[in-house]
């Protein structure tokens, strides 16, 4: 690419989606997955003490979501020389593909068996569901941790130029 910022802001986003994948595998090894006891019938029923096994999962991947959205935001903060309103465009971004990439991937590599393919057998059993990610505000967590980080460190940063080095004036777009 002929613009240094373009390919710096692509690399960006591409590292921002390798993060979410590692973010979503290891989503998929820690939360847990909900216990079902499948009748004869083939029918099928939640144990009565795995209910808050999907709150625990929303939870894990939200804290998780958070940590990379904040640890993000400082490590671009970092990069001195693309400081401004263009960064904080691409730290949301990025981290709101790496949320996406992380629910996808975590879904993709949870273990479990689902219990509606037991079908009907001679005896009843038990089967842990893989867990799930149910509804999009857990998406939101990392990429308003990252902006609400990066428009911290904005604000207690106080300069005009915010830190930047006089070199920066040269790049193409700011």
């Amino acid at each position: 690419m002929k613009n240094p910022l373009l390919t710096v802001y692509l690399l960006i986003i591409l590292g921002a989606i390798a993060v979410g994948a590692v973010h979503g595998l290891v989503w998929s090894f820690l939360a847990p997955g909900s216990k079902y006891k499948v009748f004869t019938d083939g029918t099928f029923a939640m144990l009565p003490t795995e209910s808050l096994n999907r709150f625990t999962d929303f939870a894990i991947f939200a804290l998780l979501g958070l940590a990379v959205g904040v640890v993000g935001a400082a490590a671009l903060w970092h990069l001195r020389p693309y400081r401004g309103y263009p960064m904080l465009v691409v730290v949301t971004a990025s981290a709101a593909l790496a949320s996406v990439q992380a629910g996808l991937v975590g879904q993709w590599a949870a273990s479990g068996t689902a219990p509606s393919s037991i079908g009907p057998s001679k005896t009843e059993s038990i089967v842990t569901a893989p867990p799930v990610l149910t509804g999009w505000p857990m998406l939101l967590a990392g990429p308003a941790a990252a902006v609400l980080v990066y428009t911290f460190l904005v604000a207690w940063n106080g300069l005009p130029e915010l830190g930047r080095p006089a070199e920066a004036e040269s790049l193409p777009v700011r």
